[in-house]
Order: C-alpha cells, then sequence, then structure tokens
C-alpha cells in the first residue's frame, strides 16, 4: 500500500482487517472508529 489515502485504500485496508480472525474487542473498535477521518487512517495504515 502506498502512503496517499484514498477512500478506496481506507475501505480496502478496512475489508482486509475485517476478513481476518479479529476478537471481538478489535472488531468493535474498528467499526466505532470507521465513521472518523483518525479511524480510517489508522485501519488503512495496518
Amino acid at each position: 500500500m502506498t502512503g496517499t489515502l484514498t477512500v478506496e485504500s481506507i475501505v480496502s485496508a478496512r475489508d482486509d482487517l475485517l476478513s481476518t480472525d479479529l476478537s471481538p474487542d478489535e472488531t468493535v473498535m474498528i467499526n466505532v472508529d470507521r465513521g472518523t477521518y483518525y479511524g480510517m487512517e489508522e485501519v488503512a495504515k495496518a
């Protein structure tokens, strides 16, 4: 992934994360954060 954040890259990274085996707490954190730019940025970096 490049350093450029786009809606597509954020959604793709988030979908990749959600398709892995996350603990319930991790899933909740991602879902809570997804409405904020900060949360999406952190998901995109993962």
